[in-house]
């Protein structure tokens, strides 16, 4: 699968975006997708999502191209998986990394946003909002 083709024979980067969306943000993960297509991968940058969806029960991987999108970047197509399960999230990872190497690397969780650092009673006393948030971790 596409390895980066720098003079080094990496990308500096690699995105890995990691959505959540097997529930009311099924439409907002299309929509970012199709944001993220507008800059698309590049020799230095890769962009890959995996994204589990409510509309049709299946998980798929992309690697995002300039004008691409839902449609026309999807690399694999998976049954339903638990996006809570830490295995599911390590296989994602270990896939971008093996396939797509480069000297640094950004891991989002993309979803509703009420992730595990917040304190129980923010969670209780505040609504987690319909709109996706994003944890992102670079190394």
């Amino acid at each position: 699968m596409g390895k980066a083709q720098g003079n080094s024979g990496r990308a500096k980067w690699t995105f890995m975006v990691y959505m959540a969306g097997d529930n009311n943000l099924d439409g907002a993960a299309l929509r970012d997708i199709a944001e993220m297509a507008k800059a698309g991968s590049t020799k230095d940058v890769h962009i890959l999502v995996q994204l589990d969806r409510l509309e049709d029960q299946k998980t798929r991987r992309f690697r995002i191209t300039q004008g691409g999108g839902f449609k026309k970047d999807c690399i694999e197509t998976f049954s339903e998986t638990n996006t809570g399960d830490p295995q599911i999230l390590y296989s994602f990872v270990k896939w971008a990394v093996d396939n797509y190497p480069a000297d640094r690397y950004a891991l989002i969780l993309w979803n509703h946003g009420s992730g595990w650092w917040e304190e129980a009673k923010s969670r209780a006393t505040g609504p987690a909002g319909r709109h996706p948030q994003s944890t992102l971790a670079l190394f």
